[in-house]
């Protein structure tokens, strides 16, 4: 073949072709039993990937080759193929999802075609980004997906990508990207992709790089309007394959030379924050697993986000809002909240969360401890009934803490304070719905002791324990029923869901507003229907009254069954960088913060559950 005729946007396909077909191989790797092979920043896997990609793309155009494992060949022709079998497999092999296989073309040292793929992207599954010369635009998942970054600026709203271990010191990098926020990330090649996608505005990496890891994130890059700038803030180049940069800005050109400009060192120096250190491998759970379980998580954070908006008004001044403008995540509110920021239903169940990982199980003990740090802590936002049970180690500091809060605990309400934080116990009792069920009575019992609120707490969580392990819709119904008492108030739990399943929602929102027994009607109306997580939450706020909780609790739900397939990254990307920075009206301690959910979900996947026999 000539070199001067080469059709490189003819190349693309079966290059898209071969590197999601290694991308498998990393899915399989990841799913092994006893876990991937290999340690530190090596894996089996990423000789065997680089192989046989160079089998594939060598035969597709024997050019010069510049792998990172196994084959550097230059002979000084114009085109050189570039690849990374595995972008981020330190992080892999410590149990993080989000690394990425890259694949380039260069001609005459500029990026003319990439393909990045990211096989476990802890937000979308599956997520391959493409572009070569000769495109309009670029292709995500054989979509096409058009994105200009021409114009884009480093402002209020906009996501700027980092590494995985700037999660660990967050506050100097919250300044560093300021006006915009910050998602963590392993792999550089997927992050600067991200950008070109459009999910931000830009990337950056502090580390020393070579051609492989940015060589295919880069040609994405031109083909969406970016830039890649070195440490220097100059454009960067492949002279040197082993060196190519020790710090590169990808993204908008405008927010990259801003970006570019600002003293970097200050995050490197900052310790890491212990506030959250979690006691416990991730592991490797089934991806599908892994998905379904974040998907409930982050869907019930969404919910109360979008939720808290319009709370407490009716659904006459819902709609006449509405009318003008879209229902999307923003900073403000009913409680003047950040884009992303949970309100007290979203923090109790991080809370939930939080002790469930730190003790392998459920603690009374530790729970309430969990919660009643979380009432000292000043939250904006608490429930009467809820309240009124975590005052009570204040009142009888000599019992103990769980004790007190049962002591205290109104056994006449039937309020949806512990609906709406339960669903991390279904997750972390995933495929053991009985266990589910116990430890979700456990938890109403410390606020919300009413049969009702315990009924509803186990009903809901078995549905989601079973969800997480693979069950369809109408199985988690199943599951529901299954776990209820022979009492009255499982009697009355059961006419609930059955209404739910029959297609009828709650008669009203407004006038009992708070009730278990209409967000978990809701919540199930909405399952069985069979409606997308996206549609349940924006039918469930329009209803009016208790918005937040109600869609936070139909959220989970949903997401517990889709998985994270219906998660706009309009909300994940608001969800996903929300910490408090110096501007905040509603500054809240860390455990608060809602960026680790993605961890914190694989990691209730994994707990160790023997101190549960149900």
């Amino acid at each position: 073949m000539m070199m001067d005729a080469i059709d490189i946007a003819s190349l693309l396909l079966p290059v898209q072709v071969a590197v999601e077909a290694a991308g498998e191989l990393l899915v399989r790797e990841w799913e092994r039993e006893g876990g991937p092979r290999g340690g530190g920043d090596k894996a089996a896997v990423d000789e065997e990937i680089e192989r046989l990609l160079y089998e594939q793309l060598i035969g597709l155009l024997d050019v010069d080759f510049w792998g990172e494992e196994t084959c550097q060949r230059l002979t000084g022709q114009r085109f050189c193929w570039v690849v990374d079998p595995h972008d981020g497999t330190r992080d892999f092999l410590l149990g993080s999802p989000g690394s990425a296989i890259s694949v380039a073309l260069l001609r005459d040292g500029q990026p003319v075609l990439g393909v990045v793929c990211a096989p476990i992207s802890p937000d979308r599954g599956r997520d391959c980004i493409a572009w070569a010369e000769g495109l309009p635009h670029l292709l995500r998942n054989d979509a096409a997906h058009p994105v200009d970054l021409s114009g884009s600026r480093l402002e209020t709203g906009e996501i700027v990508w980092l590494s995985a271990a700037a999660a660990r010191k967050p506050h100097a990098n919250i300044r560093l990207c300021a006006p915009a926020r910050f998602v963590a990330m392993p792999s550089v090649a997927y992050r600067l992709a991200r950008v070109a996608a459009g999910d931000g505005v830009a990337a950056v990496s502090l580390t020393s790089l070579s051609a492989h890891d940015v060589a295919a994130a880069h040609a994405l890059l031109i083909g969406a309007g970016g830039v890649l700038l070195n440490q220097s803030g100059r454009p960067l180049g492949y002279r040197n394959m082993d060196l190519v940069c020790i710090r590169c800005f990808g993204g908008a050109a405008a927010a990259c030379a801003a970006l570019a400009g600002r003293p970097w060192s200050q995050a490197l120096e900052e310790c890491n924050e212990v506030q959250r250190s979690l006691p416990m491998s991730p592991g490797f759970p089934p991806v599908q697993r892994l998905h379904r379980a974040f998907g409930c998580l982050a869907a019930l954070l969404i919910g109360d986000n979008l939720g808290a908006q319009v709370e407490f008004m009716n659904a006459a001044e819902i709609a006449e809002r509405f009318a003008s403008e879209a229902l999307t995540m923003r900073d403000g509110g009913t409680w003047n909240i950040q884009a992303g920021q949970p309100t007290d239903d979203g923090e109790l169940a991080l809370a939930l969360a939080r002790s469930l990982v730190a003790q392998g199980g459920f603690s009374a003990t530790d729970v309430a401890q969990h919660y009643v740090a979380w009432l000292r802590s000043e939250p904006f936002d608490v429930g009467n009934t809820t309240r009124q049970a975590l005052l009570g180690p204040l009142r009888q500091p000599a019992l103990a803490v769980d004790e007190a809060c049962r002591t205290h605990a109104s056994v006449r309400s039937q309020a949806n304070g512990a609906l709406m934080r339960v669903a991390p116990i279904g997750i972390a009792a995933h495929g053991r719905p009985s266990l589910a069920a116990h430890w979700a009575r456990q938890d109403a019992l410390l606020t919300h002791p009413h049969g009702v609120c315990q009924e509803a707490n186990a009903a809901y969580a078995a549905a989601i324990a079973v969800a997480v392990s693979g069950a369809d819709r109408q199985a988690m119904l199943d599951a529901a029923l299954a776990v209820l008492l022979a009492s009255t108030e499982g009697d009355v739990v059961k006419q609930v869901l059955l209404a739910a399943a029959a297609g009828e929602r709650p008669d009203d929102y407004q006038h009992q507003m708070g009730w278990v027994l209409i967000a978990l009607q809701n919540a199930f109306y909405h399952l069985l229907a069979g409606n997308s997580v996206s549609h349940a939450l924006s039918e469930t706020i329009r209803q009016g009254g208790d918005t937040d909780t109600n869609a936070c609790i139909a959220g989970a739900l949903i997401g517990a069954a889709d998985g994270i397939a219906h998660l706009d990254w309009s909300q994940l990307g608001p969800l996903l960088s929300c910490r408090a920075h110096p501007q905040s009206l509603r500054p809240r301690p860390m455990v608060c913060w809602p960026d680790d959910a993605g961890v914190l979900s694989q990691r209730l996947l994994v707990i160790e559950r023997a101190n549960g026999s149900c």
